[in-house]
Parts: C-alpha cells; structure tokens; sequence
C-alpha cells in the first residue's frame, strides 16, 4: 500500500513520540511540525490534538491489519497475524453454558414398581367401601382423646370466635364444624383421627381374602336387615343383595 506523504510523517512523529515517552523525554514539541519559527509553531499547535488522534488512528489500523505497515518487518507481520488469530479463536468466557443439550437424548424417569394387585381382592374392597358401616366399627371413634392428638402434634385448641395470632397462628387450630378430629387454621387442615383403623383401600389391602369376604357378608346381611326395616320395602334391592351374599357364603 502507497502511503500519503503527510500521513507517513504523521506515523513517524508518533513513533518517535511513543519512544521518548518510553524513556521520560518530552513529546509535547513532536507533534508539530518542528519549526523554529514560533508563527507557525503556534498555527500548528492548533492542529497537534488533531494529529496525535490521527496517528493513534493509523498506528490502531496498522495492528491490526500489520500488513499494512510499512515500518514492521515481515517475520514481526506474521507473529502479529498469528496473535490475532488465537485470540480470535478463544471463546467468550462470560458466555453461561447452556445445561440443556438437545443433541443428547432425555433419560426417561425410573418407575417404581407397583405390587401385583388381585382383581377379586379389589372388587371385594369396592364392594366394602360402599357399604363398610354395615360390618366395621365407627369413624372416626366417639372414645378418641383427641386432646392428647393435639397435644402430641403440639398444637392449641382455640375457640370459634377467636382470632388467630399473628406469630403462632401455624400452632393455634379450631375445630372443624361436622368433622369430630378434623381442625383447620391458615396453614390448612390438620386431621388427627387415627389412620390406623380407617376404613381406608390401604388398611383393607392388608387383611386376608378370606377376612375379607367374611366382612363383606356381614355387611350384606346387616344391609339387608335394615332394609326389610323401612316402609315401603325396596325388594329389587334386597333380592340383589341376597344373591351376592349368597355368593359370597359359598366361595368363603
């Protein structure tokens, strides 16, 4: 590349400039032109600011391109070249890693395996669940200490009309309105009638067949036995009833 006269001289005022700020000198008179007379000293000192950018400007373009520069030897033009290509190679350290990857495939979640459940068994629970008052005792019991429930999940009884406080409101309950063992306070509900004997699909899972099907003739039969009781009588019903308890008493 051709360069400008003038540009070129303004190229090397800046390099000198540069090397004798490396070694303290002044470098304020070597942006201008070096002229004695002190008119135009002081026509060029309006131009000097102008000049000092214009060769950062062109000593700028000349690193980066250093091919372009005329004052660097080929050897130092292909290790500037080479530096600038590691550099552009590296990659961008605040760039945040991506954690999903679409290359890789989703691993599908492990199912737990379920126990094998028996059809007879799971109709006889259904069949129970429709009618256990008939055959199991009640619940929630009447003679539950529901006091001593509280105690232990060490929570407060207050009454209805009562507001909650602001600090120990999750510890402060009120009794739930039909539901004996049932409270609530405004972190939700709080149930501490006894899971033990619910007439749950769990707890029944747990007896035999046989204890099962023996519950649920009993519940026929005392089903059976209030229906006869009312007026008018729904016979449909109780002959229904009938056949399956009578099912129910061969296979047990």
């Amino acid at each position: 590349m051709d360069w400008n006269p003038i540009k070129r001289k303004h190229f090397e005022t800046f390099s000198k400039y540069s090397e004798l700020r490396k070694t303290g000198s002044e470098s304020d008179d070597l942006l201008s032109n070096h002229s004695d007379s002190p008119s135009h000293k002081s026509e060029e000192s309006a131009h000097s600011t102008d000049n000092y950018h214009y060769v950062k400007k062109i000593v700028k373009y000349s690193a980066h391109h250093p091919s372009q520069n005329p004052s660097m030897s080929l050897k130092n033009q292909k290790k500037v070249a080479l530096k600038g290509s590691k550099l552009s190679s590296k990659p961008k350290t605040n760039v945040q890693k991506s954690v999903f990857n679409p290359s890789k495939p989703l691993k599908k979640p492990k199912r737990e395996k379920l126990p094998k459940s028996d059809p007879e068994k799971n109709e006889i629970i259904s069949k129970i669940l429709q009618r256990w008052w008939y055959a199991l005792e009640d619940w929630p019991p009447t003679n539950f200490n529901y006091l001593a429930a509280l105690k232990k999940s060490k929570l407060t009884l207050i009454p209805s009309d009562q507001t909650f406080s602001t600090k120990k409101f999750s510890k402060e309950v009120k009794i739930f309105p039909g539901y004996p063992g049932v409270y609530f306070n405004p972190s939700g509900i709080q149930d501490l009638r006894p899971q033990d004997t619910c007439p749950s699909y769990d707890n029944l899972n747990k007896k035999s067949l046989k204890e099962l099907k023996e519950i649920l003739a009993k519940a026929f039969k005392n089903q059976i036995l209030q229906l006869k009781s009312q007026n008018p009588v729904d016979t449909e019903l109780i002959f229904d009833l009938q056949n399956e308890l009578n099912s129910i008493k061969t296979n047990i």
